[in-house]
């Protein structure tokens, strides 16, 4: 997985000073639990499909 962030430069972000204090332990902390979440998402999605899958078998007796 690749994430990009795109700062614009401003009054706020005008140098790499600025981002450095920006991307602080809280923002990727806040990123890392975003794709943890995701990760879930599809996990459960994938699973879904696997139980529809399994229910397309005929029964061997």
């Amino acid at each position: 997985v690749q994430l990009t962030y795109k700062f614009r430069q401003s009054d706020i972000i005008n140098n790499l000073n600025s981002i450095k204090e920006v991307l602080n332990p809280a923002f990727f902390k806040s990123i890392e639990d975003q794709l943890k979440s995701m990760h879930e998402v599809k996990k459960k999605a994938l699973d879904k499909r696997m139980e529809s899958i399994e229910d397309e078998f005929d029964t061997i007796i």
